[in-house]
């Protein structure tokens, strides 16, 4: 295992700075999205049937 240190000073070394920036760009996702993210955490599973 390597700490964020390690990683943060491993990273430039090996050239790999633009690959990374996509993880530190804050994606907002849509007002129809959250409201989907909302519904599906609301959502409750029906009773099993009874054979």
């Amino acid at each position: 295992m390597c700490s964020l240190e390690t990683l943060i000073r491993v990273v430039p070394a090996l050239g790999l700075v633009a690959g990374l920036d996509d993880l530190f760009v804050i994606k907002r996702p849509s007002i129809a999205q959250m409201e989907q993210a909302e519904m599906a955490s609301q959502r409750q599973r029906a009773p099993r049937k009874k054979s």
